[in-house]
């Protein structure tokens, strides 16, 4: 059977005239292939009217919240993801949160977003490279480890630290100065992650793992 993945797009304004358009990175397409031979992706418009029809009739294995636009600046966005979270949550379809995609899981969860991390932190995630913590027996079995490296582009983000118990989210990776860089829902098949797997020069194993789980499994971390 195919597996069909719908994927999220940031907004982007033309700079020459007037034209606002919809984008994803190829990295994505390239990524997604390689991981799932055979799939068909199908990127969703930002500004479609009906988001439950679009979603059931394209009746997808697995959803995906990209990155880029930080929360707050991209209102038909925001908006679509909104009512997509809400969907995937009543009718349990796997969905991975990427960068951009853990900061929307978590605010709408009423978590608060932190606009600048590097100012409350002293650490860059802007186009770097850093080591993060992986809690919990399952997860650092998948990791191979208790600490992994990860690439990072964003300066929003999340606090363990300011997480809501009744948020529904259970991290389970971060960094020393306590932001949160994985997590999944104790209720719903939502993984969450800060990093990018497809941009790679991380570790590819353990996103494999997580993303191939997740697709096969829904909330496998409920299984253990």
């Amino acid at each position: 059977m195919t597996l069909i993945i719908a994927i999220t797009q940031r907004e982007v304004e033309n700079d020459t005239y007037p034209d606002d358009r919809d984008a994803l990175s190829q990295d994505w397409t390239l990524y997604l292939e390689k991981i799932f031979p055979g799939s068909v992706l199908l990127p969703i418009p930002n500004r479609i009217k009906d988001v439950r029809q679009w979603i059931e009739a394209v009746d997808p294995g697995l959803l995906i919240l990209s990155n880029g636009n930080d929360w707050g600046t991209a209102p038909y966005r925001d908006a679509l993801e909104t009512s997509l979270v809400d969907f995937a949550a009543k009718k349990s379809i796997p969905t991975l949160f990427v960068c951009r995609g853990l900061q929307v899981l978590s605010a709408l969860q009423g978590n608060r977003l932190e606009a600048d991390i590097a100012k409350v932190t002293n650490e860059n995630h802007v186009a770097a490279m850093h080591d993060v913590k992986i809690s919990g027996g399952f997860f650092r079995k998948l990791a191979g480890g208790d600490v992994v490296t990860v690439n990072s582009y964003h300066n929003q983000g999340v606090l363990v630290s300011e997480l809501r118990g009744e948020s529904g989210l259970m991290p389970f990776a971060w960094t020393d100065g306590g932001i949160l860089e994985g997590c999944v829902h104790v209720r719903h098949p939502f993984l969450a992650l800060q990093w990018h797997p497809e941009r790679g020069g991380g570790n590819t194993e353990l996103d494999l793992r997580l993303i191939t789980l997740l697709v096969e499994e829904g909330a496998f971390w409920n299984n253990e």
